[in-house]
């Protein structure tokens, strides 16, 4: 590889990452997870060497054709003062990147000058929450949003009490899971009063479980089946409300005819950001592809070379090429199998960053079923029963299906079904009628794109639910041997990698 590379790493204190890029175009992001095989992995130098190592060789390249490295500061091992780092025995000049920066330039577009941001998260050298507004390429800082309910701390803390007592499990990978939840209960006012009571302790991290916090607040210390107990959904759904109301409060003072952008792992909350986004109290509101912290790297790269800012989500390992041009033939026989009942396992192309399958690392089937949300939640994927299911359409029908003001290209939105939509989706609705759909056009991924064709043209199917390749507390599948192994150990009926079809005998098996 004659082009010099640029390194853009985070270790962080989960989701460690690196980014491969030229000074024009990101080459390769590769997650921590996706290639150690374990969710949310926070990596040690040693690791750090291993994963860009790993990363350089799949792009056929080496160390030396490195000429610096951008190294986001928060939870780095290196010392603060350092001018330059030896990796793979190549000393490189290094670029510090802050977190709270990281994050508001991780999105597909250079934030527009005048337009807002909302970092909001677990807690870095930055602090916990700040909406900042753009001047040119210099983010000022509006409000300081630390002691408001607007922090990872309080949803990763409720989390902690109602669903998981790990620290770390229930602030980075369980806040979704209390989200699920929050839809099966009902508003208590007297849940309420006891959470303001109790809102500077709930909004602190808790390292070790707050056994005493958790009994003031009413709720036992038992966590088997959740979905059973009526006061910790009705806590659950209690706390998501409050969130809501936050959200829309605390941004109420900087409602204006500009943009939004929402990033942090907070932003992970689709139903708040819906909310938020059909509000009207901003002229759009945007979410990107890798809110979270597995999108540092990028968002380091994208503002120091905003040349290879990119809207494409797909930025991973390829292991299965599958050409544009041949995407309606592949198209014909995944959607034929899924017209047969079957729950399909899709892997082609570059994996997706950020934490959701958008349709190269996806299981499918079709979303008129009702029975598929038991069949891909449980019997396939393994998890608890109150998670919802998500779909994905084609851009073209999302005004029929959901009510919904924003872009919904990258799963950042849960917004309520039509009626039309809950009667066609049925297996990726939500109780409470929210569904996160993804949207998907030709260019964006031409195989998902030709399937939803084939269905609708052949049944007139509008959606498919959409999850991704993994079984519950694994990541995302990233090579093919993941692909396999997920098909081996769960209830898939097919696997497609690339062209190549791998199906079970079995009461769903149509071949």
């Amino acid at each position: 590889m004659s082009e010099k590379l640029i390194l853009s790493i985070y270790f962080g204190y989960h989701d460690s990452a690196v980014t491969v890029a030229t000074p024009n175009k990101v080459l390769l992001h590769l997650l921590a997870e996706r290639y150690f095989g374990r969710k949310n992995l926070r990596l040690d130098m040693a690791g750090m060497e291993e994963l860009v190592d790993a990363a350089l060789c799949h792009l056929g390249a080496t160390i030396s054709a490195c000429e610096r490295i951008l190294l986001a500061s928060w939870a780095s091992p290196y010392e603060e003062d350092a001018q330059s780092i030896t990796l793979l025995g190549k000393t490189l000049p290094i670029a510090r990147t802050g977190h709270h920066r990281n994050h508001a330039f991780s999105g597909p577009n250079r934030p527009a000058h005048g337009s807002l941001i909302l970092c909001f998260d677990g807690g870095s050298e930055d602090g916990y929450a700040s909406l900042y507004e753009v001047d040119r390429d210099k983010l000022s800082q509006v409000a300081c949003l630390d002691e408001t309910l607007l922090t990872g701390k309080f949803y990763g803390t409720a989390t902690q009490l109602v669903l998981q007592p790990h620290f770390v499990s229930a602030h980075i990978s369980d806040t979704g899971k209390l989200l699920g939840l929050s839809a099966y209960g009902s508003a208590s006012a007297e849940i309420e009063k006891l959470i303001r009571a109790n809102a500077d302790d709930i909004n602190e991290l808790h390292v070790t479980m707050p056994a005493e916090l958790q009994a003031r607040l009413g709720l036992s210390d038992g966590y088997d089946k959740p979905w059973m107990d009526r006061y910790r959904l009705d806590f659950a759904h209690t706390v998501q409300r409050m969130w809501e109301q936050e959200l829309l409060t605390q941004l109420a003072p900087f409602a204006s005819d500009r943009q939004l952008l929402l990033t942090g792992g907070c932003a992970h909350n689709v139903v708040a950001n819906s909310l938020l986004a059909n509000s009207g109290m901003f002229s759009k509101v945007i979410v990107p592809a890798a809110p979270g912290d597995g999108g540092q790297a990028l968002g380091a790269l994208f503002d120091i070379y905003p040349a290879t800012a990119t809207s494409s989500p797909y930025l991973g390992r390829s292991f299965a090429s599958v050409a544009a041009l041949e995407a309606p033939a592949l198209a014909a026989r995944v959607s034929a199998d899924l017209l047969a009942g079957q729950v399909v396992g899709l892997y082609q192309n570059e994996s997706e960053i950020g934490a959701r399958a958008l349709g190269n690392r996806s299981i499918l089937a079709l979303a008129s079923d009702p029975e598929n949300l038991q069949r891909v939640s449980i019997d396939v994927k393994g998890r608890e029963p109150y998670r919802p299911l998500g779909p994905v359409a084609l851009e073209g029908l999302i005004p029929q299906l959901i009510e919904s003001k924003a872009d919904h290209s990258y799963l950042g939105f849960a917004p309520q079904a039509t009626a039309f939509g809950a009667e066609r989706m049925v297996a990726a609705v939500h109780v409470d009628g929210t569904t996160r759909i993804q949207s998907v056009n030709e260019r964006q991924n031409p195989v998902m794109f030709c399937v939803l064709q084939q269905i609708r043209r052949d049944r007139n199917e509008l959606a498919l639910v959409n999850t991704s390749l993994n079984v519950a507390g694994k990541p995302i599948a990233d090579t093919q041997q993941d692909a396999m192994e997920c098909f081996e150990s769960s209830g898939l009926d097919v696997l497609y990698i690339g062209h190549r079809r791998f199906a079970k005998a079995g009461p769903h098996d149509g071949s």
